[in-house]
């Protein structure tokens, strides 16, 4: 069959139409960097591409006087990229009548996209971890003191992270490094019968730094600011409850070549509350069941990204339950070495979507990230008695997934507390 065909680069891609002489339809193949392939990935895929390590090819077929671009009335969504347009005037003998050329291609998302994607996920971990090295601090009161003690303390602890985070889908998953570092202390403290209680106050500065796994992926940091309010009851029985509430503003954005940074703001409050009954399995060693709810919520700014795409990140909320036993070995109060093994498991929300609105567009795209699954951790840690004044506790511990997406990594949290 006599082909006319033309081939054309433009912008790192290459375009290859062919149009038979006899038809009215041409077929089209690029080729290029698998810089945008992440962005398809994100529910904007088009048809027939295969996205390789190094390369895309995209394979369309349509009337030639459309230039085989947009199919049979398919046409590239928005996020397609920066590739080329060919258009195919040919005459009824196949030459070309007003010459096969390279036309810029429609406008495309932000790199950054991952990126958006992927925050409010981010945080809400950052959220947690904080909150969680938080109830393990007040822990750490009640292991290495009586009960009937209730002086002041001052603390200072610092937590860190380095997490995966694992989807379905390869242009959605992230690694995250988050660190935290926290001051504080008891401001009131008082004794009841049978039981002593303890009311105080925290701040907080950190990072979170989130590296996309899509090849699109730029990465980001976020600068998190903090405050919290905690308080925990102990009986002398050895029951306890602890409650915290915590308020974070973030702030953060990226570099990509001559672009400008963009801020991404975020407020996010978290509220949690745990309970826990230490029951003696023989005189040195503790069993102590443990339950925790936890309820979060996190709001994304408006952004208006270098390339004129309005992108709103919307209001996300999160419940998480966490069942879990400690063993701990207590025959010696200024060493008190510990395991813990929990399972937490995502109650409602956790969900996300970003609407995303490119310069020209009426209607805007809409992109949701799925709930998180089931998870588990399995922790060790210790907390020492250094003199009369001075405690020093530290913990680590290692996450994973049981079922559906979710985190995987490592994390841990070490502080030293003075008494008075």
């Amino acid at each position: 069959m006599p082909l006319a065909s033309h081939a054309s680069d433009h912008a790192g891609w290459r375009a290859m139409v062919q149009a038979p002489t006899d038809s009215d339809h041409a077929s089209a193949t690029l080729s290029g960097p698998s810089l945008y392939a992440g962005i398809w990935s994100q529910g904007l895929r088009s048809p027939n591409v295969n996205a390789g390590p190094d390369a895309v090819t995209m394979s369309l077929r349509g009337p030639r006087d459309r230039g085989g671009l947009q199919g049979d009335g398919q046409r590239w969504p928005a996020s397609t990229p920066p590739t080329s347009a060919a258009t195919m005037p040919m005459d009824d003998a196949g030459s070309q009548a007003s010459g096969l050329r390279v036309t810029d291609a429609p406008r495309t998302i932000s790199p950054l996209l991952a990126s958006y994607i992927a925050a409010p996920t981010a945080l809400m971990a950052y959220g947690n971890q904080a909150v969680d090295g938080l109830h393990q601090r007040l822990g750490e009161i009640r292991n290495v003191m009586p009960t009937h003690d209730t002086g002041g303390d001052v603390f200072v602890r610092y937590s860190g992270g380095q997490l995966n985070y694992v989807t379905g889908n390869d242009a959605r998953n992230f690694g995250q490094r988050a660190d935290t570092l926290q001051l504080g202390g008891s401001i009131v403290f008082w004794n009841e019968e049978g039981a002593s209680s303890r009311l105080g106050l925290a701040a907080d500065k950190g990072t979170v730094r989130i590296s996309p796994k899509a090849h699109v992926g730029v990465n980001t940091t976020h600068r998190a600011t903090g405050f919290s309010a905690w308080y925990t009851r102990q009986q002398d029985t050895g029951g306890y409850l602890d409650a915290v509430l915590s308020s974070t503003r973030f702030k953060g954005g990226a570099d990509i070549g001559s672009m400008l940074s963009r801020d991404i703001k975020a407020d996010q409050w978290v509220a949690s509350v745990e309970v826990g009954q230490p029951l003696m399995a023989s005189e040195s060693v503790s069993v102590e069941p443990q339950a925790q709810l936890k309820h979060q919520s996190l709001k994304i700014s408006s952004i208006t990204d270098s390339d004129g795409s309005i992108v709103q990140g919307g209001h996300s909320r999160q419940t998480t339950a966490r069942i879990g036993v400690r063993i701990a070995k207590v025959d010696n109060e200024r060493f008190v070495p510990y395991v813990r093994v929990d399972v937490n498991r995502v109650l409602s929300g956790g969900s996300s979507k970003l609407s995303i609105r490119s310069p020209g567009d009426s209607l805007a795209k809409t992109l949701h990230s799925e709930r998180p699954g089931t998870s588990y951790g399995v922790s060790a840690g210790m907390t020492i008695k250094v003199n009369r004044v001075v405690d020093f506790y530290a913990d680590a511990k290692v996450q994973g997934r049981i079922s559906g997406q979710g985190y995987g990594g490592l994390s841990a949290n070490a502080g030293v507390r003075v008494s008075f």
